[in-house]
């Protein structure tokens, strides 16, 4: 026997997910949106400049002390002392040298 053709059905019409999951999504993100409108509206109004009014009390008036003020003086610097050592340090060397001088002479004649 030969294989019978089956027979022809119809299309299977698909219809839509009614899934729980994607009904909170949707209400979460209408959540979020609002809270994120109502955050960017709030900095905006933060952003704007508002002047304070001046302070028109006292001016700011030190309490009196007790101890002298602090008398600056010149503080002693070790370049004063170097420089009267290295004075007598290169004359002894240059009277060093005219005495090698001399009796470099000296040997010579």
């Amino acid at each position: 026997e030969a294989l019978r053709k089956p027979e022809p059905r119809p299309l299977t019409v698909p219809h839509p997910f009614q899934l729980q999951s994607e009904v909170r999504h949707e209400d979460y993100m209408a959540d979020f949106n609002t809270q994120l409108e109502a955050q960017e509206a709030q900095a905006k109004t933060d952003a704007q400049f508002k002047a304070k009014p001046m302070w028109q009390g006292l001016q700011y008036q030190p309490l009196p002390h007790e101890l002298p003020l602090t008398v600056p003086h010149e503080p002693q610097l070790h370049t004063v002392s170097r420089a009267t050592l290295r004075n007598q340090f290169d004359l002894a060397v240059d009277d060093k040298a005219r005495i090698a001088e001399m009796t470099k002479a000296a040997a010579a004649e």
